[in-house]
């Protein structure tokens, strides 16, 4: 609805489309006229709500960026914590390694040193049973030897005696022919 609200400069007001007035006195007054169409109480009323949501989503906003930055802090505060675990994790197992490999790398070596140990003495026994063994065929091969020489003298003592036996008589004849001619 459309109000008219009429000044007639005189401190005197009317309302309506059409009104009348009359002044006491004659003069220049200034006579305004006021129409509300109600558009403006609407822009008003669209303003003040407008700048309701405003400061509610500003607050909002404010609410948010607080929780935001409190999340911000907390995640950064985990994640230095855990940085800090990790940090301490991996130095603890570095220490544990070096450690580790510390200890297997004196094992390896005294492991080493130990088998060297055990081949310099299996060394020693094998050339004493070389040694040993090398001895045992060299008598043995010894004693074969004399046997073989023993019974190769046997056999030529034997031989000879044949010989003798078997050609004493054509030695004896021999004699004869040789005296025979000598004579």
């Amino acid at each position: 609805e459309v109000s008219y609200e009429w000044d007639f400069g005189d401190g005197n007001k009317n309302q309506g489309v059409e009104v009348l007035h009359a002044y006491k006195e004659p003069g220049y007054y200034d006579v305004t006229l006021n129409i509300d169409d109600g558009v403006e109480q609407s822009i008003e009323t669209v303003t003040d709500a407008y700048k309701t949501q405003s400061d509610n989503a500003i607050k909002m906003i404010s609410e948010i960026n607080d929780n935001t930055d409190s999340v911000l802090n907390t995640v950064k505060d985990s994640v230095k914590i855990s940085n800090d675990a990790i940090h301490q994790t991996t130095e603890s197992m570095k220490e544990s390694v070096d450690a580790s490999m510390s200890e297997i790398s004196e094992k390896i070596v005294n492991g080493f040193n130990n088998s060297m140990t055990n081949i310099e003495q299996l060394q020693q026994k094998f050339n004493e049973n070389i040694e040993g063994t090398i001895l045992q065929i060299d008598d043995a091969l010894r004693q074969e030897l004399e046997k073989s020489l023993q019974s190769l003298g046997t056999q030529l003592a034997s031989l000879s005696k044949r010989f003798v036996d078997d050609y004493a008589d054509l030695t004896s004849r021999m004699q004869q022919v040789v005296n025979m001619a000598e004579s």
